[in-house]
């Protein structure tokens, strides 16, 4: 009696079969989970803002700066416990949200202008007046990534316009969202 099995053009058929439909399935797959990325730090961008912003209509005051080294341990006064300010009403975020990109360690700095990492040095003006302003910072994220956050928030891609600035000033790609302008120096 002969067995059954497959010969090898059989197997060689099916191999370019499922070679052909990987080709064309995984760049669609990679660019949805890029896509997810985006959206999953767009949401963290709002949340962020419209915790600070809750944070102001409490106490009439911008939170207190939170860098990296502060969400690292998870804890950012102001957004996460009470910093003593009198209306305080928290906390205002679960926690801080963790980086979607490659480097887990930089992340999120929220900011406002009298932190050590002073966003006065952005030389930012309306108008030709300098303004005091808060914001957000997203640390040594990809350019790729910075693009289409700016399309995302501002709709048009552009890297200093609008609420959304970025670039690389002297470094890896820093995003800026600015939450608040106020008064002038």
């Amino acid at each position: 009696m002969r067995r059954k099995s497959f010969t090898l053009i059989e197997l060689l058929v099916v191999i370019v079969i499922i070679a052909i439909l990987a080709a064309i399935i995984a760049p669609h797959a990679f660019r949805a989970i890029e896509k997810a990325k985006i959206s999953a730090i767009i949401g963290d961008i709002h949340s962020i803002k419209s915790a600070a912003t809750a944070y102001y209509a409490d106490t009439g005051t911008w939170p207190p700066n939170c860098d990296y080294w502060s969400f690292s341990q998870s804890f950012c006064p102001g957004f996460l416990t009470d910093d003593g300010k009198p209306g305080w009403n928290g906390p205002y975020l679960e926690k801080w949200p963790e980086a979607k990109w490659a480097s887990s360690f930089w992340g999120y700095l929220f900011s406002r202008k009298d932190c050590a990492y002073s966003w006065m040095n952005w030389g930012i003006t309306w108008k030709g007046v300098p303004y005091l302003y808060c914001g957000l910072e997203l640390l040594y994220i990809p350019l790729a990534y910075a693009r289409k956050i700016d399309l995302e928030i501002d709709g048009v891609i552009d890297d200093n316009a609008g609420i959304v600035a970025y670039g690389t000033y002297g470094g890896p790609t820093v995003v800026r969202v600015f939450i608040s302008r106020w008064g002038s120096f």
